[in-house]
């Protein structure tokens, strides 16, 4: 597969609540758009976990940043997902966490992208893969803004 070709697919699949090519106003509009039911979570999460992050996503020698914003909402969690190689901000469909494993799935026009990672202890990092709509697997790390 072409490197462009990879990086115009990781641009339109990825996370689109990113504030990299927006404004703040503009995310939290678009977080607030995007409302949508996710998997329950335990209360102690949604004070670890809400609120804005940065991440990358390396593809070979690129590596592509972007946001993502998450509210708790009583025990579930919204948001939204942006990166620097576009304008689509992405609706988070839901959020899981079992111990230090977060599970989170992202709407994409082309499908379902789902990220698998580990939580720092002290819930500010996180490290693991991201599996786009077409089964490819790439390395993401993020961290609370």
């Amino acid at each position: 597969m072409k490197p462009l070709y990879v990086m115009a697919l990781v641009a339109a699949t990825l996370f689109a609540s990113t504030g990299c090519t927006h404004h703040r106003s503009d995310a939290a509009g678009a977080n607030n758009r995007a409302r949508t039911a996710s998997t329950a979570i335990a209360p102690e999460w949604g004070a670890k976990l809400g609120g804005a992050w940065s991440f990358k996503v390396t593809v070979g020698q690129h590596v592509t940043q972007g946001a993502i914003h998450l509210t708790a909402y009583d025990d579930r969690f919204l948001g939204t997902l942006s990166t620097d190689q576009g304008g689509e901000v992405l609706k988070i469909r839901s959020v899981q966490v079992n111990d230090t494993k977060l599970v989170m799935t992202v709407d994409s026009p082309q499908g379902e992208v789902v990220v698998r990672a580990e939580l720092a202890a002290n819930a500010k990092a996180f490290q693991g893969t991201v599996t786009y709509h077409n089964g490819q697997v790439y390395a993401i790390s993020g961290s609370r803004r």
